[in-house]
């Protein structure tokens, strides 16, 4: 009887001592194994039995891996080829395998490999004259997968359509920012040549008092500060020719406080969209074409910050054209009815004759 006690205390001891030792191996495996020395070991089959060695071994291939976070903070993920931080894992919301999926790609992937790679780097079927994006890391990937899915009890397929979905995204975010920094540096050389328009007719302004104080015969007018808007406005036909008048020029400039925004409503007033004779008016000539690169990039931007479909952007684009067009006619058309007053009030009365009437005069 005390014979059989003693060995199963001595049975007992050893199943102590194992679960102890299988403890604190998985313990140093989660934290990296900042303690195993990086040196190669070799392990023949007959050592296969001792369970120490053959977690030494599995862990051996790896080892590099877990070596290169030295921070306690990081832990791996998966099958240990990415790394997020602790905090991360420990705070996480499981609940949704959307935000889970979200937040282990921007810990694991920065934005700019988000934007700029896919999941399976092959052309999108909605958009195939794109080029293809490049491929996502697939370690990382099936590791960043394989944790939402045992987090979250979902299946793969809808984690690898969630990591699809973060990339478009990331991928609107970066052009959109690009456009913003393009637009700015755009504005920026438009404000630079406004300026130098302005100082230009400041100049020509100052030279043109200064000759004319001086005494002299005759003086010699300089021209305007903007010479494309004295040149005409024509529509596609070489005959038809659309002049500014001078007031009608006086009031654009005095209406807009640039002269780069006059011009830019004097385009939108003599082109369209399509350059095209409008089918409703078969009669009139066709007006010039608007720049379609600049029309691409507006449809463009209004599309992904509106979700509104292009057709609708293009018609509001022929609406605008339409609209600027008759205000300029209506511009035209009172600048030429006052310059008519003006030439009727400044007929030079009739003189009579010296000795006669004014009555006698007209009835002769």
């Amino acid at each position: 009887m005390e014979s059989i006690i003693k060995d199963l205390c001595a049975k007992i001891e050893t199943l102590e001592s194992k679960l102890k030792m299988k403890s604190s191996v998985s313990f140093y495996a989660l934290k990296g194994r900042n303690n195993v020395k990086s040196k190669s070991c070799n392990l023949n089959s007959s050592d296969s039995g001792d369970e120490n060695v053959a977690v030494t071994r599995t862990s051996s291939s790896k080892r590099k891996r877990y070596t290169i976070c030295a921070d306690s903070d990081w832990v791996p993920i998966g099958d240990g080829h990415a790394f997020v931080p602790s905090r991360l894992l420990k705070n996480m919301d499981w609940s949704t395998h959307t935000y889970a999926t979200r937040k282990l790609l921007r810990a694991v992937f920065p934005r700019s490999v988000l934007a700029t790679h896919s999941l399976t780097g092959k052309p999108s079927p909605a958009f195939p004259n794109k080029p293809a994006k490049k491929r996502l890391d697939p370690a990382l990937v099936n590791d960043i997968v394989q944790t939402v899915v045992d987090n979250c009890c979902v299946p793969e397929s809808v984690v690898r359509a969630s990591i699809t979905t973060k990339c478009a995204d990331e991928s609107k975010i970066f052009r959109s920012c690009l456009r913003k920094a393009n637009s700015s540096a755009q504005e920026e050389v438009e404000s630079s040549a406004t300026a130098v328009l302005f100082l230009n007719s400041l100049f020509l302004k100052r030279r043109s008092n200064l000759k004319s104080t001086r005494p002299g015969p005759s003086v010699q007018k300089t021209s305007p500060s903007t010479p494309y808007l004295k040149s005409n406005s024509q529509y596609g036909s070489s005959r038809f020719t659309t002049r500014l008048e001078p007031p009608c020029k006086k009031r654009l400039l005095q209406k807009k406080k640039t002269t780069g925004q006059a011009a830019k409503s004097i385009v939108l007033a003599t082109h369209s969209l399509t350059g095209k004779p409008s089918p409703a008016f078969p009669n009139k000539p066709a007006k010039k074409r608007l720049d379609p690169a600049l029309v691409n990039d507006i449809v463009q931007t209004v599309v992904d910050n509106c979700c509104v479909p292009e057709s609708v952007v293009r018609t509001i684009i022929t609406t605008k054209c339409a609209d600027e067009s008759k205000m300029f006619r209506s511009r035209l058309r009172k600048s030429k009815s006052n310059s008519a007053k003006i030439d009727q009030e400044n007929i030079p009365p009739l003189v009579c004759k010296s000795g006669e009437s004014d009555e006698s005069y007209l009835s002769t």
